[in-house]
């Protein structure tokens, strides 16, 4: 598998598991993912540290789009979900991108933006998940959460715009 290149996109289909049930019952999202590289950080280490540079460090923008989803649980008693996405980069600092709530669907069509910012040790990105959330919004006492997965951000930064399979 080659490197990613610079503004390129992973973009896949990645299962859901709900969150009341401990196996993947046949949902889906899709996104699509890429990351931007801050060249400015690289130049610096090099310029400092010359003969003897530091660990590489990995300094950029992740950018996510929310897609789409299908096949989300029901939550509601009376209707179908109204779903919203939340992306939690939980490398510090804490960050997060919300999506806006659709109402009434289990096959919602986001197509939703936005981008969070990583800075760690490049050893450290192989180990560095986006916990991807869906909730069911518009409930009495908050958003419940329905479904969720896990996104390596190793495949992020490492692969081409390939089809993400997991």
């Amino acid at each position: 598998m080659a490197g990613l290149e610079e503004g390129e996109w992973v973009d896949g289909y990645y299962p859901l598991k709900a969150a009341e049930e401990p196996v993947y019952r046949g949902s889906y999202i899709y996104l699509q993912a890429s990351f931007l590289r801050d060249q400015s950080t690289q130049a610096i280490s090099q310029l400092m540290f010359p003969i003897n540079p530091m660990p590489s460090f990995l300094s950029g923008t992740l950018s996510f789009t929310i897609k789409s989803a299908c096949k989300l649980p029901k939550a509601d008693t009376f209707s179908l979900s109204d779903p919203l996405v939340i992306v939690t980069l939980n490398h510090p600092p804490v960050q997060q991108i919300k999506s806006p709530m659709l109402k009434d669907t289990l096959n919602p069509e986001w197509d939703f933006s936005g981008d969070l910012s990583l800075q760690c040790m490049a050893l450290c990105a192989d180990y560095l998940q986006a916990h991807v959330k869906v909730y069911d919004g518009d409930n009495i006492g908050g958003d419940v959460l329905i479904a969720q997965c896990l996104v390596s951000l190793k495949e992020i930064i490492d692969r081409k715009g390939e089809l993400v399979e997991i």
